[in-house]
């Protein structure tokens, strides 16, 4: 990532991590096996990339997340892994799933 802007580090890092949070909530509802949770992470990791964020308040992801372009009609719809090489777009995510999976890639 040499060469890159400093908003585009954190871009792609915010980017990286949310692929993570996404693998979880997958995980979290029956798409996609812990095996396959920790073969995308591990592959995001290997490029270099972040698999967690840290000193970083839930409360703030969450406000940043109801900006976000895949928010309609006071709902997220998520893009989630239904398998190595595939997913499917989710609405009406629980609430206990998205904290679960946000929490677990935020450290400290």
């Amino acid at each position: 990532m040499v060469g890159l802007t400093a908003v585009e580090k954190s871009s792609r890092s915010a980017v990286a991590v949310g692929m993570v949070a996404a693998a979880g909530i997958s995980r979290r509802l029956g798409m996609i096996s812990a095996a396959e949770q920790s073969r995308i992470t591990a592959a995001i990791g290997r490029l270099g990339l972040p698999v967690s964020v840290r000193g970083v308040k839930l409360a703030a992801v969450r406000r940043a997340m109801a900006h976000d372009k895949k928010w309609f009609s006071g709902k997220n719809r998520w893009v989630l892994p239904a398998g190595i090489g595939r997913c499917a777009v989710r609405s009406g995510v629980s609430e206990r799933s998205v904290r679960a999976a946000l929490r677990d890639v935020m450290e400290g």
